[in-house]
């Protein structure tokens, strides 16, 4: 007897035609998962839902099936976003995520503001 053990998840969004319209990706418990996520939580890394089809439900769809496929063990989804990104602070903040901390990052050789959100499962 063996036990598989995963720890990321990818979960795809996909219209009437089977066309992707949106995706969600979740680490947990290994080298690749974000710093400020603890051994008992789940780093939320990317959730992407086509511009064209925002308000239809479907990031609200993605973010609630993948929490509901997380392992029993996890009690925190965290995640960082950028911190102007308007959007994304209205869609977790309507979700019940709270903002933890700011910091910096790097992307492409340029520092940008980041907010942490968490969010108790």
């Amino acid at each position: 007897m063996f036990e598989e053990i995963y720890t990321s998840q990818y979960f795809v969004a996909v219209d009437e035609t089977n066309t992707v319209r949106g995706y969600a990706y979740f680490r947990w418990g290994d080298d690749e998962t974000k710093p400020f996520v603890e051994a008992d939580e789940a780093g939320l890394k990317e959730i992407y839902v086509d511009p064209d089809y925002w308000g239809q439900g479907i990031g609200t769809a993605l973010l609630e099936h993948s929490l509901a496929q997380l392992p029993e063990s996890i009690t925190t989804l965290k995640l960082e976003a950028l911190s102007e990104n308007d959007s994304g602070r209205r869609f977790y903040a309507a979700r019940g995520f709270e903002p933890l901390t700011e910091t910096t990052t790097t992307i492409a050789d340029e520092p940008y503001s980041v907010t942490i959100y968490s969010l108790s499962l």
